[in-house]
């Protein structure tokens, strides 16, 4: 079996399929909620033109080509790479040069997975709570009103598909004083994050389950039972990865890949995981239904934000923070700084930010040339759902330009063609003696 793991795996196609030739049973064996069915529908419509599409036309040979709409549906790894590119270029453009961060986890024990999975409201409690737990303990190791710069992620699925609620912290190490100096914080004691995550969990979860004897029952359980929770803050020197793309990826893209997919056969999936980071691979065998519960529970709700911003990046006061704070590293860390500020200004320049630049960059094909003649083909209509149309070069003035343009270039040609016949121009060219 651990051949074929690194051998076999299925392609788009084989993904749709599984939704396409099941979704309506599983809708009436298990039910689903509306932005379940919403994300499903665009998955199952992705490159169809029915759901919109831009038209180019080769105005040399008439050649047309049809591209249509990604589907923007978080099932779809093809569709959401191009938003997890944005994001990550986003979160990186905020970061504060110059200044250390630290990969906090917060994890939270398997007896309340269920009540993350019934409210989802829980889980924005849940992130409100880490970013009060870790002033907290910048308080502690340093003052109050210390404010440091918190990007913090939230994360439901687990390796082996398993709703799994936890939270990712990018947090600076260090953060901003009402001195308006920098303080830095190097060291967070593991121990000490892990029982003061237990008590303000638990704590705050007190006010929002169902007061009844049952869940009173269960917190105080826990609460005698674990002396902390699993965390994980320790500092790395170097990283392998872009921690960025690593905790972002999770949150816009679906929580498996084709390549974890091995098959898809006799109403059965089969895919891959690893129970932990460096463990060899296991394999799990699903009925097609439960294959399809793991994935769709991950999707959040509509309005539900799974990417919150918090002290020094909170948005209303982002912009003017990173100022002031960047002031001052530059003045112990310039060259810090400017290391930092080139890498994400290459990155930038190099990002590929429209369809025609994706494509070239990761084909190396540029798709408005002509594949017939080699002439650049225009943008001809733009078709939105439902045929509406959004653009119409016919409706522009676009041949109008074209011939204003020829009628010119053509003037100007018989002027200097009239220049070169006349008997001044030959004089001119005559050598002076």
């Amino acid at each position: 079996m651990d051949k074929l793991t690194k051998q076999l795996y299925i392609d788009k196609k084989t993904f749709v399929r599984i939704f396409k030739e099941n979704w309506e049973r599983y809708k009436k064996l298990c039910g689903c909620r509306k932005v379940e069915d919403e994300n499903v529908q665009r998955l199952l419509g992705c490159g169809d033109p029915k759901n919109g599409f831009i038209q180019l036309r080769c105005m040399n040979c008439g050649e047309i080509k049809i591209i249509p709409f990604s589907c923007k549906s978080r099932l779809c790894p093809s569709c959401t790479h191009i938003q997890l590119q944005e994001r990550i270029m986003k979160i990186k453009s905020i970061m504060i040069k110059g200044v250390g961060h630290r990969h906090v986890v917060l994890t939270t024990p398997k007896e309340l997975w269920g009540y993350f999975l019934k409210d989802r409201h829980l889980l924005n409690v849940m992130a409100d709570t880490g970013a009060e737990l870790i002033k907290d303990i910048l308080s502690f190791y340093r003052k109050e009103g210390v404010e440091p710069g918190i990007i913090l992620i939230i994360q439901t699925a687990g390796r082996a598909l398993n709703f799994n609620p936890h939270l990712h912290l990018l947090i600076t190490e260090g953060g901003l004083g009402r001195d308006e100096k920098w303080h830095s914080l190097s060291y967070i004691s593991q121990d000490l994050l892990g029982r003061k995550w237990k008590y303000f969990l638990f704590t705050r979860l007190k006010g929002y389950l169902l007061k009844n004897q049952r869940t009173k029952k269960l917190i105080d359980t826990l609460f005698k039972e674990k002396p902390l929770l699993i965390t994980y803050c320790k500092k790395e020197k170097k990283r392998k990865i872009d921690i960025v793309g690593y905790l972002v990826k999770y949150v816009i893209s679906p929580p498996i890949s084709y390549r974890r997919i091995l098959e898809y056969k006799n109403d059965e999936v089969i895919f891959r995981y690893r129970e932990r980071e460096g463990a060899k691979n296991k394999v799990k065998k699903l009925t097609v239904l439960g294959f399809i519960h793991l994935l769709v529970q991950h999707i959040p709700e509509g309005n539900q934000k799974m990417i919150h911003y918090y002290g020094l990046y909170a948005r209303h006061q982002a912009k003017k923070l990173k100022r002031i704070v960047e002031g001052l590293i530059r003045c112990f860390n310039q060259e810090g700084w400017e290391a930092e500020q080139e890498k994400l200004l290459a990155e930038i320049l190099s990002f590929p930010t429209t369809y025609r630049e994706r494509v070239k960059l990761t084909f190396n094909k540029d798709p408005c040339i002509c594949s017939v003649c080699g002439e650049e083909m225009v943008t001809e209509r733009i078709v939105g759902p439902g045929g509406c149309i959004i653009f119409d070069i016919y409706e522009t003035d676009y041949f109008e330009d074209i011939t204003n343009m020829e009628d010119e270039d053509a003037q100007s040609f018989q002027k200097e063609k009239e220049q070169e016949e006349s008997p001044r121009y030959h004089q001119l060219l005559l050598p002076t003696m």
